[in-house]
């Protein structure tokens, strides 16, 4: 299954912010920030990782389940593939 462009773009754009987050958090490393700073960046940017990955998968299940007749093949996954994907997660 691949994702409808419109949402790999969100996420695509969700990551570079993510991304610029983390560099941010480097550069406070490297400059010898405040630790309370840094914290407060790693619990950001780990929580945007994580809305992002549930977004992604939420907007999967729902394009499964809206398009479960129009696009059944072998490469589409089943109830059982996506509770594997599902507990990865948590």
């Amino acid at each position: 299954m691949n994702f409808p462009n419109e949402i790999s773009k969100q996420t695509q754009n969700r990551i570079s912010r993510i991304k610029g987050q983390l560099t941010a958090i480097e550069n406070m490393l490297a400059d010898n920030k405040d630790c309370k700073e840094i914290f407060i960046q790693l619990a950001a940017s780990n929580k945007a990782l994580q809305s992002a990955t549930v977004n992604l998968f939420t907007s999967a299940l729902k394009y499964c389940v809206q398009n479960e007749n129009e696009n059944s093949s072998q490469d589409d996954y089943g109830f059982e593939e996506l509770e594997k994907l599902f507990t990865k997660l948590i």
